[in-house]
């Protein structure tokens, strides 16, 4: 008698054009992909581009799991090229409360290890970030283009107004506490920042994060496991989550809005 109730209820407001509470919107961006294979892994084929794709689409499972009311979407669902711009377009059209880029590191020696969250910055906060993100980036500097720096400065000054900046690190300081949880084993390298073109332009909260390093030698090939891009994805999940979270309850306390 009630679930009937409960469906003519429904039904009534459908009718009657009455809108369901819809929960918040997460931008999933996996990073690179068709031409833009990103870093090289452990073995023939096993590209970042590959890793990162299934990395959010199990994330967007999580996410669902996890708070059935949330929407999901992606900036790519198979392997083709998207540009930087048309990403931050995208998330910017939907009208995105979180948007996460999934990266995996590299290192000239091969030897680094450990995953890290960026935030946008037109200052990096060392050398080795200011690397990454040039890594990242799709543009060369030996072309001709600008530092990656350049064009942040007067983006930086729009999205401090609004806000973004600090809720974008509140999101980058959730995933990283998330990720730590999950990874023990794996070395925690913090939240960074550096002018990452994929972060440029945003107007929600967005992190790029880097869940490891797919050249290592012992660490890259856990990378390509499905348990562990499982319990990477889960990490990730739980600390959008947490965000959401805490931002919708300082909304509701009167706190700064997300725009």
């Amino acid at each position: 008698m009630l679930a009937r109730l409960a469906l003519a209820l429904s039904l009534l407001l459908s009718v009657c054009g009455v809108a369901r509470a819809r929960g918040p919107l997460v931008v999933i961006d996996p990073g690179h992909g068709g031409t833009n294979t990103g870093a090289w892994g452990p073995t023939a084929n096993r590209h970042e581009k590959r890793v990162t794709l299934a990395i959010a689409k199990r994330l967007q499972r999580a996410l669902r799991k996890q708070r059935p009311d949330l929407r999901v979407a992606l900036t790519r669902r198979d392997d083709h090229y998207v540009s930087l711009q048309s990403r931050v377009r995208r998330a910017n059209q939907l009208g995105a409360d979180a948007f996460i880029s999934i990266h995996l590191n590299a290192s000239p020696t091969r030897a680094q290890h450990g995953f890290e969250t960026f935030v946008l910055s037109s200052q990096a906060t060392n050398r080795e970030a200011l690397r990454t993100a040039s890594r990242e980036n799709e543009r060369q500097l030996a072309r001709g283009a600008s530092a990656p720096g350049a064009d942040a400065a007067a983006i930086l000054a729009d999205i401090a107004q609004r806000g973004v900046r600090r809720a974008s690190l509140s999101l980058a300081q959730r995933v990283q506490q998330q990720l730590s949880k999950a990874r023990r084993a794996a070395p925690g390298r913090g939240v960074r920042q550096a002018p990452f073109d994929v972060l440029m332009g945003l107007t929600m909260p967005g992190v790029l994060v880097e869940v490891g390093f797919i050249d290592h030698p012992s660490e890259g090939p856990e990378l390509l496991r499905p348990a562990v891009q499982r319990r990477i994805a889960e990490a990730l999940a739980r600390g959008i989550i947490a965000y959401l979270a805490s931002a919708q309850s300082h909304s509701s306390a009167g706190g700064v809005a997300r725009r």
